[in-house]
C-alpha cells in the first residue's frame, strides 16, 4: 500500500467501524501474524489461500458479529429437491458445502464424497431440525419408492458420519 501500510489502515478503522477486519498477506509469519491481530484485526489468512476458505472465514465473522445470521446460510429445497434459490454454500460450524463445485469441507479439510451421498447431506445440512420419512428421502434422493429397503438409506447415512465425524 502506498502511504499507510495494513496496520496503520486497521487503526484507523478501528476509530469509526466495528466491523470484522480480516487480514490477508503473504507474510506468514507467527510474529507476523500476532502483529496484525495485536493490532485490532480479527484474523489473518495467509496467500496464497483457496477462496472457499476466505467466505467461509468472512461468513462465520460476520455471524459472531451478528451481520450474518444462521438463516442467511440456509438453503430451502422444494419437495423434489431443487435448489430454489440462488446460494450456492451452505455453512454449519465447521462444515462448508459448495453444492455448485460439489465440494464438502470438514474443519478445513476437503472430503470426497458420492452424488448419493453429497445430496443426501446436502438436503440434511440445510434442512437442519427437521424430520425426514424415510419414504420421502428415497423419493428425494433415489427419486423411487423405497419398497422397504431402509438398508441403502442407513448404509449412506453411515458413510455420511464416518466421513465428516472423523475430520471434526
Amino acid at each position: 500500500m502506498p502511504e499507510l501500510d495494513g496496520i496503520e489502515v486497521c487503526q484507523e478503522l478501528r476509530k469509526s467501524i466495528t466491523a470484522p477486519i480480516i487480514f490477508l498477506s503473504s507474510k506468514s509469519s507467527l510474529t507476523e501474524k500476532s502483529i496484525w491481530l495485536i493490532a485490532r484485526g480479527d484474523d489473518y489468512i495467509g496467500k496464497p489461500f483457496e477462496s472457499i476458505e476466505l467466505l467461509a472465514r468472512v461468513r462465520a465473522h460476520l455471524r459472531r458479529n451478528r451481520i450474518l445470521t444462521d438463516s442467511d446460510n440456509v438453503l430451502n429445497w422444494t419437495q423434489e429437491g431443487t435448489i430454489d434459490s440462488g446460494e450456492k454454500l451452505i455453512c454449519h460450524p465447521g462444515l462448508l458445502i459448495d453444492l455448485e463445485k460439489h465440494i464438502v469441507v470438514a474443519n478445513g479439510n476437503e472430503i470426497p464424497f458420492s452424488p448419493k451421498e453429497f445430496k443426501l447431506l446436502a438436503l440434511l445440512a440445510q434442512n437442519s431440525g427437521v424430520v425426514f420419512e424415510t419414504e420421502r428421502l428415497f423419493q428425494t434422493i433415489w427419486n423411487a419408492d423405497s419398497f422397504g429397503d431402509y438398508r441403502t438409506l442407513a448404509v449412506h447415512i453411515s458413510n455420511i458420519r464416518k466421513k465428516v465425524e472423523k475430520k471434526r
